[in-house]
């Protein structure tokens, strides 16, 4: 790798690092340029030979970040769903874990509609492959949504590990069997 190559990988590594940081802070309508530059410790003008402004960077990230959580359901077929729960778990889990790498991302994208339904629809389009149902591909898809944004807005009461187990065991829910007289005071809102 050339030095020009490593040095442009790690100014865009670390200007993306620096708005993260602040998105952890901040509303993405209060960070700057000059705020996100500062804390990166780069020029403007390195700035903007990676992106055209912080929108750019928001949706370069937006891709990127969905693109990353969207690949942990790119190995299943309904066998393998319904065959292994122990590796359903296993990417529950891994799915956790990338929400708390990006846990600022997620904090502020997950309070905004239109990113939520963007992001159930794409893992929608995921499992269909998967359940080859649409009913159970949008149960699934935007439950796990809907599930993971309370889990993040909660402050992650849970653990990645606790939050993955309670996940995959409800999606693995035989909910035909489920009765619904089976809730106790614990379990009550």
């Amino acid at each position: 790798m050339n030095d020009q190559h490593s040095d442009s990988f790690s100014a865009r590594h670390y200007i993306v690092i620096a708005f993260l940081d602040l998105l952890d802070k901040s509303p993405f309508d209060k960070i700057s340029v000059s705020q996100i530059v500062k804390k990166a410790g780069i020029s403007r003008s390195t700035f903007y030979l990676h992106f055209l402004d912080k929108y750019d960077l928001m949706d370069k990230l937006t891709e990127h970040i969905t693109d990353e959580f969207l690949s942990h359901y790119q190995v299943y077929d309904k066998e393998s769903v319904s065959a292994a729960p122990n590796q359903v778990q296993k990417t529950t889990l891994e799915i956790c874990k990338h929400m708390m790498t990006y846990k600022s991302f997620y904090n502020q994208q997950l309070r905004n509609p239109v990113f939520i339904h963007y992001l159930s629809q794409q893992l929608f389009e995921q499992l269909v492959h998967v359940y080859r149902h649409k009913g159970y591909a949008t149960f699934a898809g935007y439950g796990t949504i809907g599930y993971l944004t309370q889990w993040i807005h909660g402050g992650f009461e849970l653990s990645p590990i606790e939050a993955a187990t309670e996940l995959s065991s409800i999606g693995l829910t035989n909910w035909s069997q489920y009765s619904f007289q089976r809730f106790n005071e614990n379990d009550q809102i």
